[in-house]
């Protein structure tokens, strides 16, 4: 039988485990995200991306912590807020890129990557994906 909530939270904290690691993972991230489209570029012209990598660490627990619990508190409420179509208005479309940069960027970071590995990811958050693009 396979774990995958094991198999993501082993994976994650090797990937972001520290300080140094998560700083260069969420660089990496973005870097790989604003790659995958014009219009991911345009959402972040203005942006201070420090305090987006920030945030996003912040984003990913709440995200992930979304999955074992299917409780929406209200930092995940409010973070989804900002995301619908009257703040940022990130349409869900752009979750399956952000997602695809995502693992992009856990398979840079992952030195035991598998098939496995980005189906634990995938699994785990999108449930807490789902939950962002109802908001939308």
């Amino acid at each position: 039988m396979v774990n995958y909530d094991k198999i993501f939270e082993e994976s994650f904290w090797r990937v972001i485990g520290d300080d140094s690691r998560d700083v260069q993972f969420f660089t990496r991230f973005y870097e790989n995200f604003m790659d995958s489209s014009e219009e991911v570029r345009e959402k972040f012209k203005d942006t201070d991306m420090e305090k987006q990598k920030m945030m996003l660490e912040k984003s990913l627990f709440r995200v992930a912590m979304f999955h074992g619990r299917h409780v929406a508190n209200d930092e995940l409420r409010r973070i989804a807020e900002v995301h619908s179509r009257h703040r940022h208005n990130v349409r869900p479309g752009l979750y399956i890129l952000w997602m695809d940069a995502l693992i992009e960027t856990v398979k840079e970071f992952e030195e035991n990557f598998s098939d496995d590995i980005e189906l634990a990811w995938r699994i785990v958050l999108a449930p807490g994906i789902e939950f962002m693009k109802f908001y939308h």
